[in-house]
């Protein structure tokens, strides 16, 4: 269930390098079984990803978290 979610991750973590300690911590959290955590620490980081960041990682943030909440 969670392994395509930490396959999804990984490639953004690979994607943007700035961001690397971000998503570090929702793969760690997924890895954990910890789910809820890792959408919500993912969901804040879109948010702040909103106000002012790359416009390149706030849609695929946001693709990743759509994609896993159909789930």
């Amino acid at each position: 269930m969670n392994e395509s979610f930490i396959e999804s991750v990984k490639k953004l973590y690979k994607r943007y390098p700035n961001y690397r300690a971000l998503f570090s911590r929702v793969i760690k959290k997924l890895e954990e079984g910890d789910r809820k955590g890792a959408i919500k620490t993912l969901n804040s980081s879109l948010g702040i990803a909103l106000c002012g960041g790359n416009p390149d990682i706030k849609a695929d943030i946001y693709k990743v978290l759509r994609e896993e909440q159909k789930k």
